[in-house]
C-alpha cells in the first residue's frame, strides 16, 4: 500500500500544484493518508494483546516453522 501512495504522490503532485496550488496538493496527500490509515486499521490483523516477544515466537504462516 505504501508504494501505491508513493506512486500517487510523486506523479500527481505537479498536477495538483498547477491546478490549485498547495491546498490541492496538501488535500490530495491528506486523502491518501486517510485511506492508508483506514486500510491499516481494518485490513491488518491485530496482535490480540500479545507482546513483541510472544509474536516473534509464533510462525509467520501456519505452514512455516517457528524461529528457534
Amino acid at each position: 500500500m505504501g508504494k501505491i501512495g508513493g506512486f500517487f504522490g510523486v506523479f500527481t503532485f505537479p498536477f495538483f500544484m498547477n491546478w490549485n496550488s498547495l491546498p490541492a496538493a496538501a488535500g490530495a496527500a491528506a486523502i491518501v493518508s486517510l485511506f492508508g490509515f483506514v486500510a491499516t486499521v481494518f485490513l491488518l490483523p491485530g496482535t490480540k494483546s500479545k507482546s513483541l516477544g510472544e509474536l516473534s515466537e509464533e510462525p509467520a504462516t501456519p505452514a512455516e516453522p517457528a524461529a528457534p
